[in-house]
C-alpha cells in the first residue's frame, strides 16, 4: 500500500498515516485516537512532492530517504494517472487493521501477557483462561463463525487467523468476557492490594534502615522496585464491548449512513479507554481505524474492497506444491484449466436459467435442471486445480454472494404447510384467486388450484453466509436468523426453505418456514450492564 502510494511506512517520524499529517508521537495521544483531528493530507501536495523525491539521483540514497522521512512521500508510478488520488483511493485495510491490529493487541499483549489479566493455569488450580476454554467447549456456533482452537491463550493454540479474531471480537469475547471480569476481578484487586501492602512495608524499612544509618548498598540506590500494575482493569470488559458494537456497524453487509456516528462514538470511547489503560500498548493501527469512516463513505461497506479474499488466496496458493515446476508452467495449467471450467459454466448457467420458464419441452425442462444440479454438485471434483477451483468457489459462497439456494428436492408439502402457503398467496396477491384444492369451485375459470410440490432447498446463502434449515432444536447452529423490521428486533429458527412455483404467478417464491421465538422476559442481564 505504502509503495503504491509512495507513502512511508507506518514507523515514519512525521507521516506515518496514509491519510493525515499526523507524526508519529502523537499516535499515543487522545488526539490521535479521534477522527478528524489533524489536517488530511492534499493529493496535489503529495503529488508535487513525488515530483521532487523524483529528481534525485537514484545513487543519492541517503538523500532520496531523507527527503522521504521529512516530507513523507516518494515518487510512485500510479502518479501518472491523473485521474488517481491515492490519499482517498488507497484504502486502510479493516481484516488487517481491526482483527490484526485492535483486536490482537488488546487480547493478546494486553490480556495474555505479563502482567496478564487472564492467566494460564498452574499445576493444581485453573484460572482465567481455562475458564474461558470452558465457556467455549459449552458454545454452538453457526457454519460461517470460525471456532476458535481449544487451547486459545495458550502457545499449543497456535496463531489465529483473520476469521477466527473476528469471531473473537464479535461473538465470544462479548458474551464470555463479562462473566470472567465479574469472576476474577475482585481477586486481581485483592493480589494488587497485598503486593502494595508488601511494597510499602519493605520501603519503610529501607527509609527506616537509612534513617538509623543501617542502609545497605542497595538501599542507597533508591526505592524498592515499584510493584507491577494490577492486572484487569474494571473497565477493559466494557470497553471490548464497545469495540465489538462499533464493528458490529462498521462489518455489516449493509450499513445504513445514519448509523455512522454511533460507531464513531463507541469507537473513540473505546480508543481513548484503551489509550488510558493501556498507553504504551497503542500501535499505529489504532489510530489509522479513525479514518474507517471516511473510506466507507468513499466505497461502502468493507466487504467490498477489504483483503479476506486475497489474503486467503494466498495461503491457497502458498499451500500446493508446485513439485519444481517453474517458470510459469504451473500458472499456464492454471490459467487453461480456469479458462476449460469458466466456458463449460457458462453453457451449464445457461441452461439452468431457463428452468421454470414457461413454453419449454419436458427435455429442454430435463436439460435445465440437470445443468443446476451439475452446478450445485461441482464440488465433488478432485485434482490440485479443481481443488484450488473449489476453495475460491466455497470462499466467494462466503464472502460475495448476495442471495442464492443451495440444491433443492421436489417433495409433496404437507396439509399445515398448504394451508399457511394459501394464506401466503391470498395475502401478497389478492387479485389473484388461489384455492385449495379441496375447494369447491364449479366451473369457474377464474381461479387456480394451489400447487401442492415445492422444491425443498439444504440452504440459502444469504449476504455471504451459508444458513441452513432445521428440523429439530438439536441442529440449530446455522438456521437461527434475526430480523430487524421497524425499530424491532425478531429471532427466529428456519425449518424449511422452499422454493414454490405457482399457476398464475410467473414469478417463482422463495419462500423461509420460520418459527419465531418469543423474549424470555426474567433472563439476567446484570453482567453486560454498564
Amino acid at each position: 500500500m505504502c509503495k503504491v502510494g509512495g507513502f512511508s511506512d507506518h514507523r515514519a517520524t512525521n507521516f506515518p498515516c496514509t491519510r493525515c499529517k499526523i507524526s508519529h508521537k502523537d499516535i499515543q495521544t487522545p488526539a490521535g485516537m479521534k477522527v478528524d483531528a489533524f489536517p488530511r493530507r492534499d493529493n496535489q501536495e503529495h503529488r508535487a512532492k513525488a515530483a521532487e523525491y523524483s529528481k534525485i539521483s537514484e545513487d543519492d540514497k541517503k538523500a532520496r530517504d531523507a527527503f522521504a522521512s521529512l516530507y513523507g512521500s516518494r515518487y510512485f508510478e500510479l502518479s501518472r494517472l491523473t485521474y488517481f488520488d491515492p490519499i482517498r483511493q488507497i484504502i486502510i485495510d479493516p481484516m488487517h487493521c481491526i482483527f490484526l491490529g485492535l483486536v490482537k493487541t488488546n487480547w493478546l499483549d494486553a490480556w495474555i501477557r505479563d502482567p496478564a489479566a487472564l492467566r494460564k493455569r498452574t499445576e493444581k488450580t485453573p484460572r482465567e483462561i481455562d475458564q474461558v476454554h470452558e465457556y467455549l467447549k459449552s458454545m454452538e456456533m453457526p457454519s460461517w463463525v470460525a471456532r476458535l482452537p481449544s487451547q486459545v491463550g495458550y502457545a499449543s493454540g497456535g496463531n489465529l487467523t483473520s476469521d477466527e479474531w473476528k469471531g473473537m471480537l464479535l461473538v465470544f469475547c462479548p458474551l464470555i468476557l463479562p462473566h470472567i471480569w465479574a469472576e476474577w476481578y475482585p481477586v486481581a484487586v485483592a493480589d494488587h492490594e497485598k503486593s502494595l501492602k508488601s511494597w510499602n512495608k519493605k520501603e519503610n524499612a529501607r527509609k527506616k534502615r537509612i534513617k538509623n544509618g543501617n542502609a545497605t548498598a542497595t538501599d542507597r540506590k533508591g526505592e524498592t522496585a515499584p510493584p507491577k500494575p494490577i492486572r484487569m482493569f474494571e473497565n477493559d470488559p466494557d470497553l471490548f464491548l464497545k469495540l465489538a458494537a462499533c464493528c458490529k456497524i462498521l462489518l455489516a453487509g449493509t450499513i445504513d449512513i445514519k448509523s455512522l456516528p454511533r460507531a464513531q462514538q463507541l469507537l473513540e470511547e473505546y480508543l481513548a479507554g484503551f489509550l488510558e489503560n493501556h498507553p504504551t500498548l497503542v500501535k499505529p493501527n489504532f489510530h489509522f481505524i479513525t479514518h474507517i469512516f471516511q473510506i466507507i463513505r468513499d466505497f461502502g461497506p468493507v466487504y467490498g474492497f477489504w483483503t479476506f479474499l486475497f489474503e486467503r488466496l494466498n495461503k491457497l496458493l502458498k499451500s500446493y506444491d508446485t513439485n519444481n515446476h517453474a517458470d510459469g508452467e504451473l500458472e499456464v495449467t492454471f490459467f487453461r484449466e480456469f479458462h476449460r471450467d469458466a466456458n463449460l459454466r457458462e453453457v451449464l448457467e445457461r441452461l439452468a436459467k431457463k428452468e421454470g420458464t414457461d413454453g419449454l419441452t419436458p427435455e429442454e425442462q430435463c436439460a435445465a435442471e440437470s445443468a443446476r444440479m451439475i452446478l450445485a454438485t461441482d464440488g465433488d471434483e478432485r485434482g490440485t486445480v479443481a481443488s484450488l477451483a473449489r476453495e475460491i468457489e466455497e470462499l466467494s459462497a462466503d464472502l460475495g454472494i448476495r442471495f442464492s439456494l443451495g440444491l433443492a428436492v421436489l417433495k409433496e408439502l404437507p396439509a399445515p404447510f398448504q394451508q399457511d402457503l394459501l394464506e401466503y398467496y391470498n395475502t401478497t396477491y389478492p387479485d389473484i384467486s388461489i384455492v385449495s384444492r379441496a375447494a369447491d369451485i364449479g366451473s369457474s375459470p377464474n381461479h387456480h388450484f394451489l400447487h401442492g410440490s415445492a422444491q425443498v432447498h439444504s440452504h440459502i446463502i444469504l449476504d455471504g453466509r451459508r444458513i441452513t434449515s432445521s428440523t429439530s432444536l438439536t441442529d440449530a447452529s446455522s438456521s437461527i436468523i434475526q430480523l430487524d423490521a421497524d425499530g424491532t428486533r425478531y429471532v427466529g429458527q428456519i425449518y424449511n426453505i422452499i422454493t414454490h412455483r405457482q399457476p398464475g404467478i410467473k414469478q417463482p417464491q422463495h419462500l423461509l418456514d420460520i418459527r419465531w421465538m418469543r423474549r424470555l422476559t426474567d433472563f439476567d442481564m446484570s453482567p453486560w450492564e454498564p
